[in-house]
């Protein structure tokens, strides 16, 4: 729920601004409200009430880039919200993935400077494949290129947050564990010399970082957000 995606690295206090706002039993501005005001260009609240366009996009690159749904999806079902997310709204909705996404058109991108955040509830063992929840899944070099995904695969830790770029970083692992059946929230922070990554753990918003250099990355297809690959695109994760 509540996947943003913008073409700068938000600060640690500002990675932290959002976490403790959605946490904050009365917080200064809405989630939604602290979110905009970071400018992302692709902000997809996954709040619609069935599975037809558009998802709306929020952000900066407005209606053009509204999305679509595709796949095993259910919309219209309880996101983030009070006593564990005092931020966000007492109604808000959310969208349940198995094998389904959600995608915009090509981003007007060649980067290597990204931030992601969303709130995500992942099953005990993440359902068919590596990729197990809303998340920026850039496309451009293959199958798994590059993005942000939570592992149940290949005898690492389930529900490890991991992530690759242009292809590589497939053996970096955060450390960090996505508790099952909680919303939670994370974040990942692309820049040139290094890759961070957040996630609440309840009560203190965790983070690991690896040291490493990311080449830009030319988006030459539609990036998706999703809850596993698709046989139609391709997704990384």
């Amino acid at each position: 729920d509540e996947v943003a995606y913008y073409a700068t690295a938000l600060s640690d206090a500002q990675i932290l601004a959002h976490y403790q706002n959605g946490t904050n039993a009365s917080p200064a501005t809405p989630y939604d409200t602290l979110i905009l005001s970071d400018s992302p260009i692709e902000y997809l609240r996954l709040n619609e009430p069935a599975a037809v366009p558009p998802v709306v996009n929020s952000g900066t690159l407005g209606g053009p880039f509204d999305g679509t749904y595709g796949g095993d999806i259910t919309p219209n079902t309880i996101g983030p919200r009070p006593p564990a997310q005092p931020g966000l709204e007492s109604d808000n909705i959310a969208v349940a993935m198995t094998n389904g996404y959600t995608t915009s058109p090509v981003l007007p991108l060649n980067t290597n400077t990204v931030t992601v955040v969303c709130w995500l509830k992942p099953e005990t063992v993440p359902t068919g494949g590596d990729i197990g929840w809303p998340a920026f899944l850039g496309l451009g070099n293959g199958l798994g290129a590059t993005g942000m995904h939570i592992e149940n695969s290949g005898g690492r830790p389930q529900r490890e947050l991991r992530y690759h770029w242009n292809g590589g970083n497939w053996g970096w692992g955060s450390g960090l564990i996505v508790p099952a059946d909680t919303w939670t929230f994370c974040a990942m922070v692309v820049e040139p010399d290094k890759a961070t990554f957040y996630m609440s753990d309840g009560d203190t918003l965790l983070s690991s970082v690896n040291n490493t250099t990311h080449a830009a990355l030319d988006l030459a297809t539609p990036p998706g957000f999703g809850g596993n690959q698709s046989a139609s695109r391709t997704y990384i994760g």
